[in-house]
């Protein structure tokens, strides 16, 4: 791993080639720039599909690399790129990560890395795509396997977009959950208080 992934990292370690401007100082988009373009996204792409196969197979030393090189970080930022194909690639990636352990979860809301998520949903919001249809089965897997420290993030995080969306039921069942979880929680320290204080009790 440590001989050979970082080399197959390299596309992801490399910034989208911007396109040159013209005399009045906006971009052109030169048939060099759309061809360097095609083959930037076409690497990271590959590089992503090879990374969730190393999640699904390889266990905790992908797990390790990908904290140490901050590979979830750099794969996430995908998100941000105009490419859907690309962009469809990282959200695979991510909920190839978040069903494989729950390590990859904790980090990414650690990190605020889902928050472009969020903002997919909004520009792609009752567009029937496949990034939409992505999105919405993601936080509908996180939803259903009660993933509580997912379901607080997006909640705290993002519920201003998700109460925009009310085409499906996915996110008002999400809201439904975490207040669930909220209320478990509350009842759990209310029942340890009660036990300490019996224990002090019959002390």
């Amino acid at each position: 791993y440590e001989r050979h992934m970082p080399a197959l990292l390299q596309p992801l370690a490399r910034p989208a080639p911007t396109p040159p401007t013209d005399a009045a100082g906006r971009p052109a988009a030169t048939a060099e720039w759309v061809r360097l373009r095609e083959s930037w996204s076409e690497a990271c792409g590959q590089v992503v599909e090879v990374l969730s196969l190393c999640v699904q197979q390889h266990g905790h030393r992908i797990k390790y690399f990908a904290l140490r090189h901050k590979v979830i970080d750099k794969v996430a930022a995908l998100l941000r790129q105009r490419d859907k194909v690309l962009a469809l690639s990282a959200l695979r990636f991510l909920r190839q990560c978040i069903g494989a352990d729950d390590f990859y979860g904790r980090y990414m809301a650690k990190n605020d890395l889902l928050g472009d998520v969020a903002k997919l949903l909004e520009l792609h919001v009752r567009r029937d795509n496949l990034i939409n249809s992505a999105v919405l089965e993601l936080i509908e897997f996180i939803r259903q396997k009660n993933m509580r420290g997912l379901i607080r993030y997006f909640v705290s995080r993002h519920a201003g977009v998700f109460r925009h969306v009310t085409y499906v039921d996915t996110f008002r069942l999400l809201l439904i959950r975490h207040e669930e979880n909220e209320a478990a929680d509350m009842a759990a320290r209310a029942r340890g208080s009660d036990a300490r204080a019996g224990g002090r009790g019959d002390g």
